[in-house]
Order: C-alpha cells, then sequence, then structure tokens
C-alpha cells in the first residue's frame, strides 16, 4: 500500500478502530460471485487465487462499499488492488 494511504491518512481511518465493515450482501454474496465471475484470476496481472495463496480482493470501482452492483466489483490480487488506490492519489 502507498505511504500516503497508511494509517489516519486512509480514507477508512476510524482513529485506530479500523475501517467501517462492508455489508453482508458483499461479504456473503457478492465477493464470491466476483471472484467466480473472473475464474479466480487477477482482472489486472491474471494471477490465479491458487498461486497467490490466498483470494482475491474484490475491489470497489467507483470506491462506494455500499454499492455492489456486480458492473461495480472487479476481482484484484492484493498487489494490483493496492496500486489502484495508490494511483488515486498521484
Amino acid at each position: 500500500l502507498c505511504p500516503q494511504l497508511q494509517g489516519i491518512n486512509n480514507a477508512a481511518y476510524r482513529h485506530g478502530k479500523g475501517t467501517k465493515p462492508y455489508p453482508r450482501e458483499f461479504m456473503t454474496i457478492m465477493r464470491p460471485l466476483i471472484r467466480e465471475r473472473y475464474e479466480y484470476r487477477c482482472a489486472n496481472c491474471g494471477i490465479h487465487e491458487n498461486v497467490l495463496g490466498k483470494n482475491l480482493d474484490v475491489h470497489h470501482i467507483d470506491r462506494n462499499k455500499k454499492n455492489n452492483q456486480e458492473l461495480n466489483l472487479v476481482a484484484l490480487c492484493n498487489k494490483c488492488h493496492g496500486k489502484q488506490h495508490c494511483d488515486d492519489q498521484i
């Protein structure tokens, strides 16, 4: 993650209390659906979850955690996900 998005510089920072939780719909339905839609491969670099050794992240394109429409969600590895957020700051 880029330095300008860590700790208090992160928009999700809540005075050390963590981030706002994602809606249940996202966690239980949409995350698995999006990962399957992308065949468990990062939409950016193509790495497979099995090679990565963990589940892909599911990124909200518009950064709105409440907008869980399929067209707003994309499967990314943690490296590409971090770059996505870092690029916004440039």
